[in-house]
């Protein structure tokens, strides 16, 4: 594994281990980076895989949007394309902000149901 590779990996680690920063500051949380990173200790693989399956529909979806935007681009030109391109990122990208905000939701039920119960 290359140097990039690895800093890309443990990259990646550490934004799953500190997911839950933003839903904790939305609940008022004062500590939130540190409460995140105490919650996230020992679940650092089991958020990985829910994260990896929670988008890889999004990605694959996104994906043949994006075929489809180029395809009616080549075929009618910019007028529709781009417009209908714009539409479809601001629809993924909302999708992914719902998606990871449910997601830490069910994470902070899980491991600390007095902090989720603070939104309620």
């Amino acid at each position: 594994m290359s140097l990039t590779g690895a800093a890309t990996f443990a990259s990646w680690l550490m934004f799953v281990r500190i997911c839950i920063v933003f839903p904790l500051l939305a609940l008022g949380q004062p500590d939130a980076l540190k409460l995140a990173w105490r919650l996230g200790a020992g679940n650092v693989w089991r958020l990985f895989w829910i994260l990896f399956w929670v988008a890889l529909p999004l990605f694959v979806v996104k994906a043949a949007f994006a075929l489809s935007q180029i395809l009616l681009i080549l075929a009618d030109g910019p007028v529709l394309g781009l417009p209908m391109a714009a539409v479809g990122t601001a629809f993924f990208m909302a999708a992914g902000i719902v998606g990871a905000t449910a997601l830490s939701r069910l994470i902070l039920m899980r491991t600390d149901p007095g902090t989720a119960g603070a939104a309620r």
